[in-house]
Order: C-alpha cells, then structure tokens, then sequence
C-alpha cells in the first residue's frame, strides 16, 4: 500500500518538526542530485542560449522510493528474456510483419514509409550479401502497471502496457535515482521503509556492455559508435552516460542527427556506412521514432542509409516495427505468439497482458460486429483508452475525449489506432520534487524494465547469444494524469523499494 507520512514516528512530536525533516530531506537530495548528474538540461527560453548549453536542472523525482511487492518484480524480471526471443524472431519474420501492418500502412504515411524501407533493405541484402550486419543489438523496455483485483485486493496483477523496442529513456539516470533513495534511507531511516529492500538497479552499466559487445561483433576497433538524437534534446546528460561508458572502453561516439547522416555519410562499395571517413559499427537511435523526426526527405535518407549498411542498427526497422502497438495488439490474438515461442513462454508472457482490440473493420467478420464492439466503448469511455500506432507521450485518448474521437474519426482512420482495455493502477502518496519545490501527491507509478539483447547475425541459430533483463525505471505520476513521459513533463523519476 500507500505511504505512510515521512518518518511517521516523528508525527506525536508535532507537524512542524516533520516539516522540518522533510525540508531537510529535500535540500538534501535536491544536492544530492545535482552532485550525482541526476539532471537536465533546462529548456529553451528558460535562459540565454549560450549559457544553457553549459546548464543543468535537476530531473524531477520522488522524495522516497516506492513500495514494490517483491514476487511481481521477480516475475516481470524473469519474463524479459521471453519477449527478447519474440521480439527477434519476429524482427527476422518480415513477410509476417509487412501482413500484419497491411492496414496500418493504408492508414498511417510514416508506418507505410518504414515497411518500404526494411523491404527494399532486405531485397538489396539478398542480391549483395556484403551489406548484411555482422550482429543484432536491443536495448528495450517493457512497461508496467500494477493493478489490483476488485474481488481480491491482495491478488495484485502486473499489466503490460507496452513493450518499447526504441529509443528507450533513462538507462543512464534510473540507477542515479536509486543511489539518491538510498543515500536518503540511510540519512533519514523512514519508519516505512524499515523492512523493505532497495535493489541494486544497474541499467547504465548492463546497455554499455551489451552495446560494446555488439560493437566487437563489427570487428573494426576504429569504428565509430553513432548516437542519433533529437534537437534540443534536454535528456542528453541520459544519453552520455551511456556514450561515456562506451568512451571509457576506447570506443568513438559522436552525437548526430538524422538529416546528418544523409549529408556527411556514405554507404561505401563494401556496404559500409561511413560517417566522416570514419566506418560505423553501431547506430543507436533515441530518435526517428515519430513522425516529427523526419521533416525533410533527407531524414528519410539517413534512415533509409542506415538500414541499407552493415552497421548494427539499434534497432533496425523490422525490430522497430516489431514496437509497434498493432504488432502488440496482435501480441493478444490466438496463435499469434505460439509461431515465435513454446507453450510455457507463451503463458509466461499473456500472464501480464490486457485485453487490446484492433479498430479495423475490415478484421472483423462483419459489419455488425465491429460497430457493436464500438457501440461498448461509446457507452463505456471510462474503461478504455485510444491509443495511436506511434510512440511517444501525448497521443492517448481516455474518457470523452475518446467518445469525441470515435464519432469524430472514419472507419479508415480509426484503423491507424488500437483500444486497450484502461489499467486502473495502485494509488498511493509521494512527494514529488520539481522545480526545486516540493509537493506531495496522490500518485501511481509504472515500472519499466530494461532489457538487452545481442545476437551474433554471421550463423543461424546464432552462436553468440547475450539476453538478459539490465536493471528498471520507475515512474511516479499524478493520478490525475493519464500519460506517464518524465521529459514530457507528467511524472518524477522513482526507484522501488521491495516488500513481501
């Protein structure tokens, strides 16, 4: 359950004293934080822009950590091996893929712009083996939320929400959180957390190895390592800590765009991608994600040059398609699963899912049945949500603003876009730390975990085959908030403390 009030054994003594400790507490981590690189870049406008690329602001977090019951942990840890091999047999199952995103792609330009391109990358590596990557890198996150049963409140079920195959965030930042609370647990020992157990969280050092591991897989030690970013991204101290750790092993990184790639690269006669001369091992996207990522063609060039190399794309187009919430959404369909995993794993993995509806008519046997399926969710808005192809924050769509959309959407549109039956997740109070203020919530939270998977390509099955669950983030939000993005500004970073 919920928290109970900081160092609640304080409270005989007067409001005033807590007050006091919990002032304390939070300058203290509020130091904490900014000595330890649990920061951000502040945002535009926030200061003149010279001096902002030199600027740090704390990331928000939860004061304390969360209460986690041990058992889920366990379980969705044990599960994160499973979704590696479906994620990549399915990555290597691009005529399935390419069916299965049929519809999307009529409904959805970006969706139809990527299947074209893991096509005609495929097509050119049949005719030019040279071009084949050497390995296969993932760094993923699956996310979930804990909900409890109405008829049995101690029967507590960990949802998966989705299973992120890109640009996954806060690898570099989670463990700094977890060194925060633990710092603050031994300073302060709150009565709550006296039994509780905060496990070690080692994220940024699990992606490091696994992204040396396929750097070696290349065989070129003066290769480069390229990191495909936003503009303005104000999350890069995350993203250096894994670039750093790369730098601390003698590999190269640079920081690109997109656009780039296009302009200063090259796909050489031996189906290498060179970057400045340099030939590249390894391509980590933490963008080209959303549509926004591509606002010229050349952005579609450097992708499109990227997957047409022998560089290790993380990840490549099918493993992004793979991401994709229709791909998810068949995730729940019979007989899907049971193509890429035995009957055991299969159980492991539906253990955690929610129902998820396809919102294509033309999948439906007929006419009536989808429009009664609609006419269920117009009459219950409340326990849905509407969720897009895409990734990224700020899309979703929950209670009228859902009814609204489905009157408002034709039946090719609304076949760019999947129902999810709503997670109604455990509520509790936390303080969050923002801005330099704090303020106390009632809050849930959402667990990620990391996961990496590195596969030597050369052979089939691969001899070389390192999959292994790399650490987790937490996410405390509002409850009033349905979206769960930190960078977008709608929740703290947290850690979790285990209990029985």
């Amino acid at each position: 359950g919920g928290r109970k009030n900081l160092r609640s054994n304080m409270a005989e003594k007067g409001e005033k004293e807590e007050e006091g400790v919990e002032l304390e507490m939070v300058q203290k981590a509020l130091d904490y934080a900014l000595m330890h690189g649990l920061v951000v870049r502040p945002k535009v406008g926030q200061c003149k822009d010279n001096v902002r690329q030199g600027m740090a602001l704390q990331m928000p977090f939860a004061l304390l950590p969360t209460l986690y019951p041990s058992r889920t942990f366990q379980q969705v840890c044990q599960v994160e091996p499973i979704f590696h091999r479906l994620v990549y047999r399915m990555s290597q199952d691009l005529s399935y893929l390419t069916t299965a995103l049929a519809s999307t792609s009529q409904s959805d330009v970006f969706t139809r712009k990527m299947v074209t391109i893991a096509l005609q990358a495929s097509e050119l590596r049949s005719r030019e083996p040279h071009r084949r990557p050497s390995g296969f890198l993932g760094l993923w996150r699956s996310d979930y939320m804990i909900q409890e049963n109405p008829s049995n409140p101690t029967l507590l079920k960990a949802c998966l929400i989705e299973y992120n195959t890109i640009s996954v965030s806060f690898p570099g930042l989670s463990p700094k959180v977890a060194g925060l609370h633990q710092y603050l647990v031994n300073s302060f020992k709150p009565a709550e957390l006296n039994d509780a157990i905060l496990p070690a969280n080692n994220s940024t050092e699990k992606f490091v190895t696994a992204m040396y591991k396929a750097f070696e897989l290349y065989r070129d030690p003066t290769a480069l390592v390229l990191f495909v970013v936003q503009p303005e991204e104000r999350n890069l101290y995350d993203q250096k800590l894994l670039s750093t750790g790369l730098e601390a092993r003698g590999v190269r990184t640079m920081r690109v765009g997109l656009g780039d790639i296009a302009s200063h690269g090259v796909v050489d006669g031996k189906g290498r991608l060179l970057y400045a001369d340099f030939p590249v091992a390894v391509v980590y996207f933490r963008a080209g994600y959303t549509p926004d990522d591509y606002p010229t063609e050349a952005e579609w060039k450097g992708r499109q040059m990227v997957e047409e190399s022998n560089c290790i794309a993380c990840p490549n187009v099918a493993t992004f398609l793979v991401g994709s919430k229709k791909v998810q959404q068949l995730w729940a369909t019979s007989g899907v699963l049971e193509k890429y995993l035995d009957a055991q794993e299969v159980r492991a993995v539906t253990a955690c899912f929610v129902p998820i509806y396809s919102l294509d008519a033309r999948e439906y046997s007929s006419t009536e049945e989808f429009e009664a399926l609609l006419a269920t969710f117009r009459e219950h808005p409340e326990k849905y949500v509407l969720k897009p192809q895409r990734e990224g924050g700020g899309n979703n769509f929950y209670d009228n603003a859902l009814s609204d959309a489905l009157d408002r959407m034709t039946n090719e549109e609304l076949a760019g876009y999947i129902m999810m039956e709503r997670i109604f997740p455990v509520t509790y109070s936390a303080t969050h730390v923002a801005d330099g203020a704090a303020q106390k919530l009632l809050s849930s939270g959402e667990l990620g975990i990391y996961g990496a998977l590195v596969a030597d390509d050369s052979q089939d099955p691969p001899p070389l085959w390192h999959s292994e669950a790399c650490g987790y983030l937490m996410r405390t939000k509002v409850v009033s908030n349905a979206e769960g993005g930190v960078s977008a500004g709608f929740a703290v970073l947290d850690s979790i403390a285990l209990t029985e």
